[in-house]
């Protein structure tokens, strides 16, 4: 796993004491691409602990990988990640809440020199994504959940 992921991943562990997934095993912070949904409870990475649409076998994973093979996107140019992103985060999306994980997105898209490409996937994380302002030169993207 790529050291800087592995480092915010466990900085996101040691400050909000809670259980986080692993980023995909060839994800890389050189990657162009950030893919955020919402969180990573009732989908494939709770049980694998990791969020990765090649480990996942659930519906989401499937839909994504289906929707980025078919426009020729590589997806080791992709992280995968989510806007809420601990397994504890239950249904507490209102806006304390937003603005505290949006933070943390902004410290994610921080270490990421090459990112060109937010992906924001489904209205609860797009509605957090209000609280991250971007850089210029990054474009921000908004889906439906795969899930859908």
């Amino acid at each position: 796993m790529d050291t800087e992921l592995q480092e915010y991943r466990e900085y996101l562990i040691e400050k909000h004491n809670a259980e986080f997934p692993e980023f995909a095993k060839d994800a890389v912070h050189s990657a162009q691409v950030l893919a955020i949904l919402r969180d990573p409870g009732n989908s494939g990475a709770e049980k694998t602990k990791v969020c990765s649409i090649d480990e996942n076998k659930d519906a989401t994973s499937r839909n994504q990988k289906r929707a980025i093979d078919s426009a020729g996107i590589d997806t080791n140019n992709i992280v995968f990640w989510n806007f809420y992103a601990s397994f504890d985060i239950g249904k507490n999306f209102r806006i304390k809440s937003q603005k505290k994980w949006a933070k943390e997105i902004v410290k994610l898209i921080g270490l990421m020199p090459n990112l060109k490409v937010v992906l924001v996937c489904g209205k609860e994380a797009q509605k957090g994504m209000r609280f991250v302002e971007l850089d210029k030169d990054i474009t921000l993207i908004e889906s439906p959940h795969p899930s859908w």
